[in-house]
């Protein structure tokens, strides 16, 4: 824990709580005397978090209605003025919410159904919802830090905790979540992909977990059991040996989807180092721990299936087509067909329907029996500069809620993130988001995220790429990318806690 503690900045994280007018007056905890009373000059109520002392929204509140603390509040009350009128109320705490995930009809949803809803809660406040597009999305983010404008709530992705962390952008949220009653409901994937350095950062709001999809009237043309769909890593490349079908260097079928470029090859490596029992890094990202056999052995696998399904004189597939490969019947299976693939084959290849198989996500013959398979985890993080960061994640519990998180689902076309929304009637109505639920949500692989993530996978994922294409050994495409994690991880700003 020693080299954890050298990257964690302590910051005193001020916690503001509305107070209405004429209230108790306002008081400031801090590490010398946690009860002191403020001037009347200060408008609002605050709470220091330090290392000695630190105490959650809810926490107050229940401590504030004990006798001996209200005694101890009416002995510091100060004078205020009354209201100019009679029904007169405060105008509400205003909060922003900055999301690429958002569409004017979402917004509309927010304003009508959730904010309302998170209001009965936290009365007093407001939440405006702003669409921000992906692209450029962090940069506006890093000049609001700069700016000191931040949004009090933001949208982040997949493997953004570590940014969260270290930016200044975010701000732990354990002492507030970790009293929700329903916290086990989500997935414990989608907690986790929050998580860094032993802190949550976030709460879910939208995953995209996968199975291995595949045609059954494809695997019986190729002799294979449609009833028992590859388990296995091994089992995979096999049965994608045998479905390849390609005549004169023309691609009828490929034998299924496999990595064919430099983001592809790191995201599957991930996911094979996992299923083998290895892994990237400490949980603290001080120290790379792929560099050994486990990591040689996931990478190789991951070159001999690529280069199994697009040998020399096939080419790859496009990345963008008119319809998904997949759903149009251009592979025969998908090691990490997301709950898109199936909402594409309804819509694109509908008459398909009943051909279309699920298997559970894939383990690998020689590991640790652990079935594995890519996930996208979207979640919202709570600025350590909001207006309120107690209401702040108490409107994105409010946000993800059952009934609300499964309407964002359903305009978003992703799969919700808790476990009850298995009882709701769009999931059962739905021919495959209960079946992603019950199969692909408890299976999502650990994350990776450290600082500096997006861009450390790109320089591995190039290495890996060139050893796909045969132009470097895999164990020098492991080596070099494990000595730029290194390094990477050696010179990653500390978390601001």
């Amino acid at each position: 824990m020693a080299a954890l503690k050298s990257r964690l900045t302590p910051l005193g994280t001020v916690h503001r709580i509305y107070t209405p007018p004429g209230s108790a007056p306002n008081v400031t905890a801090s590490e010398n005397n946690p009860w002191r009373c403020l001037s009347s000059q200060h408008t609002e109520r605050t709470i220091t978090m330090s290392s000695q002392f630190a105490l959650s929204r809810r926490q107050f509140l229940r401590t504030a209605s004990l006798a001996t603390v209200g005694a101890a509040l009416a002995a510091c009350a100060v004078p205020t003025a009354a209201p100019s009128g009679e029904g007169e109320m405060a105008a509400p705490t205003e909060l922003t919410l900055w999301m690429f995930g958002l569409t004017p009809e979402i917004i509309d949803y927010i304003n009508a159904e959730v904010t309302p809803d998170f209001r009965e809660v936290m009365p007093g406040f407001d939440m405006i919802a702003e669409h921000v597009p992906y692209d450029g999305y962090r940069q506006k983010l890093s000049t609001a830090i700069v700016g000191d404008s931040l949004p009090d709530v933001h949208e982040a992705g997949t493997q953004a905790a570590g940014r969260v962390a270290t930016s200044g952008e975010g701000t732990p949220l354990d002492d507030y979540i970790n009293e929700w009653e329903d916290l086990d409901d989500y997935f414990e994937a989608n907690i986790k992909g929050t998580q860094i350095a032993g802190r949550t950062w976030g709460v879910p709001t939208m995953s995209q977990p996968s199975l291995t999809l595949y045609w059954k009237s494809q695997l019986e043309a190729a002799g294979l059991d449609p009833d028992n769909p590859p388990a296995t890593d091994v089992e995979y490349l096999e049965a994608a040996t045998a479905l390849q079908n390609v005549e004169e260097g023309r691609t009828i079928v490929l034998g299924g989807w496999a990595p064919n470029d430099w983001r592809s090859f790191f995201q599957e490596f991930e996911v094979q180092l996992q299923r083998l029992g290895g892994e990237m890094a400490d949980q603290d990202y001080t120290e790379v721990r792929f560099n050994n056999e486990l990591g040689v052995a996931a990478l190789a696998y991951l070159v001999e299936l690529s280069q199994t399904v697009y040998p020399e004189g096939v080419a790859r597939l496009p990345d963008e087509a008119p319809i998904p490969h997949f759903p149009a019947g251009n592979m025969a299976m998908h090691m990490r067909g997301h709950g898109s693939q199936p909402r594409d084959v309804l819509r694109y290849n509908p008459d398909a329907w009943d051909d279309l198989g699920f298997g559970f996500p894939l383990m690998a013959q020689e590991g640790t029996g652990r079935m594995n398979s890519i996930s996208w985890r979207n979640f919202l993080s709570v600025s350590p500069t909001s207006a309120d960061v107690g209401a702040s994640v108490e409107w994105a519990h409010v946000f993800s809620s059952t009934e609300h998180n499964v309407k964002y689902s359903e305009f978003r076309g992703t799969v919700p993130v808790r476990r009850s929304t298995l009882d709701t009637d769009f999931v059962k109505e739905s021919p495959f988001l209960g079946v992603y639920l019950e199969m692909a949500a408890p299976h999502g692989y650990d994350v990776i995220n450290p600082p500096g993530y997006f861009e450390l996978r790109q320089s591995g994922g190039n290495l890996f790429e060139q050893a796909g294409l045969g132009n470097i050994s895999v164990e020098e495409a492991v080596a070099g990318c494990a000595e730029i994690w290194q390094e990477g991880l050696d010179n990653a700003p500390p978390y601001k806690i």
